[in-house]
C-alpha cells in the first residue's frame, strides 16, 4: 500500500461521484433550458460534459462495470444479467464474484484512499475496501452482508431503517403506478438519509452513490411522457420529469453537505449515467427469430397438457403452460386462481422455459439474457454441442449475419439492425471465451432483443403489458449516457462524446492516482484545467483481483429474476 501523508491529504481534492442509472440529455437539455433542473445546470455551467457512449448491449451490469474498471468486458468478464449455468443451459444470475478486474474503489484503496460507495451496480457481495461499501443491484435484501464491514448495516438500520436496495412494484395497491412513482422517488430520500450522514460524520477520499429511479421511471413510464395531452393518465404525464427534478434537488443537496463535512477540501463533483432512455417500440424474441431461420428447434410433444401436469408437477408444466395450452384457457385461469397462486405459478413458468424446450440436438444457435446476444451451440463448450469448431462454425456464423441483415420491423419494413458484431470485433482479453459469438447492435434501440426461450412467443411483442410482467414496460434503454464533471480541477469544455472506458482513468486522475497499465480507456486530459491536472507516469500492474464465488439462493435468485424481468431483460 502507499501512505499518503497528512500534509498531502489537506493539498489533494475530493471527488463526489453521482450516478443517476438511465438518464439522458435528450431529456436534461430541453428541461434545462425550462429551468427545471437548476442544480445540473450550475454544474454545466463552469464544467465539462459528453455523451458517454455505453457498452454493446447498453445494460446496467456490463456498463457500469466497465465504466468502474476501464475495461473491456473480455477482461472484467461480465457481459449480461445472467450467463448459462455450468453443465446445462439453464441460466444463473450474475454478481459481484463475476468480475474479475478491479475497480476504482479497489484501486484507490491500494494508494490507502478513504473509499464511500453506495448503492452501485454489481458490488454486491461488496468487496473489502479502505472505507465503506453498501451493495447495490441486483442485491436480493438488505442484510448484513450487503455492508463492508457487516458491522456497519446497524449503523445503517439506525441511520434509515426502511432502506432498500432496489424500487419495487406493487401490482396489487389500489393504484399501483401511483404508488410506484411515490417509490421511486423514496429512492432519492433513502440514499440521500444515509449520504447524509455519511457525509456529515466521514472522512473520505472518493464518495460514489447511485440512484436508479430515473431508469426504472423511464421503463414504466414513457408512454404517458409522450402523450401529447393530460386527459388519460394525466396524472402520470409528468412522472419522469418529477424524478428528474427529485434528482436535481438530491443533487443540490448533496452539495450542500459538502460545507458540513468533518474535513474541509475542494471537491470535483462527477455526474455519471450508464446508459440513456428512450421509447421501447418493441422486444424481438430472438429465440423465435433463430426458430423461423432453422437456428434453433423447439421440441414438439404428444403428450397432452393434463398428463404432464399430473406426471412431472409444477417444473414440467411450466414449459408447458406457454406451449401447449391455448390463450383463452391462460387469460381464463389468470382471472380464476388466487393472485397468490397466479404468482407461484407463474415464476415456475418463467424459470422453466428458459431451456426446458428447445431441442439442443438440432439447435445451432440460441440467444440467452438481455439485448441481442446469440451463441453458438458449440461441440466441446455446450453440454449438447453440435457445431464443430473452425469451418462449420464460421459457416453458421456468416449464416447468420446474412439472415439478421434482412430483420426488418412489419409495420414499416425499416431495417432494425445496424450492426452485428463478431465477439473479436468487440472485445479482447482473457474472458473473451465467455462473450457471445454474436453481439446485435440494434439501429434504434427502442427495438430490444430478449433471449427467452418460449416456442409461443411473437417474434415482435409490442405491447406495453407483457404476460409475465406485472409492470408496464413502454421505455427501453439508449447507448449514450452522461459525463458531467465540474470543480476546482475542470475546465469548461464540451467534448460531444466520449467512450465509458474512459471514465475510470479520468475518476482516478481527479484523485491524483495514475490510470492502470491495464485498462483500455485513458484520462479525459483536456477537461482539467492546466494547473490542476499533473502528467502522472507511475502505472501500476494489474494486481490479482477476485471475489469468492458468490451463489445466490434459489429464493435470493427468483426474487432477482422477477425484478428483471419486469424491466424487460429476461
Amino acid at each position: 500500500m502507499i501512505e499518503n501523508t497528512k500534509s498531502q491529504k489537506q493539498t489533494e481534492n475530493r471527488l463526489l461521484i453521482i450516478g443517476l442509472d438511465g438518464a439522458t440529455f435528450d431529456l436534461i437539455d430541453p428541461w434545462i433550458k425550462e429551468g427545471i433542473l437548476p442544480n445540473i445546470q450550475k454544474l454545466l455551467n463552469k464544467g465539462a460534459r459528453a455523451r458517454l457512449r455505453s457498452t454493446i448491449q447498453p445494460v446496467t451490469a456490463p456498463a457500469w462495470t466497465t465504466m468502474l474498471t476501464g475495461v473491456n468486458q473480455g477482461k472484467h468478464g461480465l457481459y449480461d444479467f445472467v450467463h448459462r449455468r455450468e453443465g446445462d443451459y439453464g441460466i444463473e444470475i450474475t454478481n459481484a464474484s463475476d468480475i474479475h478486474a478491479p475497480n476504482i474503489f479497489s484501486i484507490a484503496s491500494h494508494y490507502k484512499k478513504k473509499v464511500i460507495a453506495i448503492n452501485i451496480p454489481y458490488t454486491f457481495p461488496p468487496h473489502p475496501v479502505y472505507g465503506i461499501m453498501i451493495g447495490g443491484p441486483f442485491a436480493p435484501a438488505v442484510t448484513p452482508q450487503l455492508t463492508y464491514p457487516v458491522t456497519f448495516y446497524e449503523t445503517l438500520m439506525e441511520i434509515s431503517p426502511n432502506y432498500f436496495v432496489m424500487p419495487e412494484y406493487d401490482a396489487r395497491h389500489p393504484n399501483p403506478l401511483d404508488d410506484y412513482a411515490k417509490t421511486l422517488t423514496s429512492d432519492f430520500d433513502v440514499r440521500l438519509q444515509l449520504c447524509s450522514y455519511l457525509l456529515r460524520h466521514e472522512q473520505w477520499d472518493i464518495f460514489m452513490v447511485v440512484f436508479m429511479a430515473i431508469d426504472e421511471a423511464q421503463h414504466a413510464f414513457w408512454h404517458f411522457h409522450e402523450t401529447s395531452t393530460n386527459d388519460d393518465n394525466g396524472a402520470f404525464k409528468h412522472t419522469i420529469r418529477d424524478i428528474y427534478r427529485k434528482a436535481d434537488e438530491t443533487i443540490g443537496a448533496l452539495i450542500d453537505l459538502l460545507d458540513q463535512s468533518p474535513e474541509q477540501r475542494p471537491t470535483n463533483i462527477v455526474l455519471v449515467s450508464d446508459h440513456g432512455g428512450g421509447a421501447l417500440h418493441a422486444i424481438i424474441n430472438l429465440n423465435q427469430w433463430l426458430a423461423e431461420e432453422k437456428f434453433l428447434y423447439f421440441l414438439s410433444s404428444k403428450k397432452g397438457l393434463l398428463k404432464i401436469l399430473f406426471s412431472k408437477f409444477v417444473s414440467n408444466a411450466t414449459s408447458a403452460y406457454r406451449q401447449y395450452m391455448p390463450v383463452k384457457l391462460r387469460a381464463y385461469l389468470r382471472n380464476h386462481l388466487k393472485s397468490d397462486d397466479f404468482d407461484f405459478i407463474k415464476g415456475q413458468i418463467e424459470t422453466v422455459l428458459y431451456a426446458s424446450t428447445v431441442d439442443w440436438r438440432k439447435t445451432q444457435l440460441y440467444a440467452l439474457g438481455s439485448g441481442g446476444n446469440l451463441f453458438v451451440n458449440l461441440k466441446g463448450r455446450e453440454p449438447m454441442g453440435i457445431v464443430e469448431p473452425g469451418e462449420e462454425y464460421n459457416k453458421i456464423i456468416k449464416k447468420a449475419i446474412h439472415s439478421l441483415k434482412n430483420l426488418q420491423d412489419p409495420e414499416n419494413g425499416k431495417s432494425i439492425v445496424r450492426n452485428i458484431y463478431r465477439r473479436e470485433e468487440l472485445y479482447t482479453g482473457p474472458y473473451l471465451e465467455q462473450a457471445p459469438d454474436l453481439v446485435i447492435e440494434w439501429a434504434d434501440y427502442g427495438y430490444w432483443g430478449r433471449g427467452r426461450y418460449d416456442s409461443q412467443a411473437p417474434l415482435f411483442e409490442k405491447s406495453s403489458h407483457m404476460e409475465f410482467t406485472t409492470l408496464p414496460l413502454t421505455g427501453a434503454h439508449r447507448p449514450d449516457g452522461i459525463f458531467i464533471a465540474s470543480g476546482p480541477s475542470i475546465k469548461p469544455l464540451d467534448i460531444k462524446s466520449t467512450s465509458i472506458t474512459n471514465i475510470a482513468p479520468t475518476l482516478l486522475n481527479l484523485i491524483n492516482i495514475p490510470p492502470s497499465s491495464f485498462m483500455d480507456g485513458s484520462p479525459l486530459t483536456n477537461i482539467f484545467k492546466p494547473e490542476a491536472y499533473k502528467q502522472i507516469t507511475e502505472r501500476i500492474n494489474n494486481q490479482e483481483f477476485s471475489l469468492d464465488s458468490y451463489k445466490f439462493t434459489e429464493e435470493e435468485e427468483q426474487i432477482i429474476t422477477d425484478h428483471l424481468r419486469a424491466l424487460g431483460y429476461l
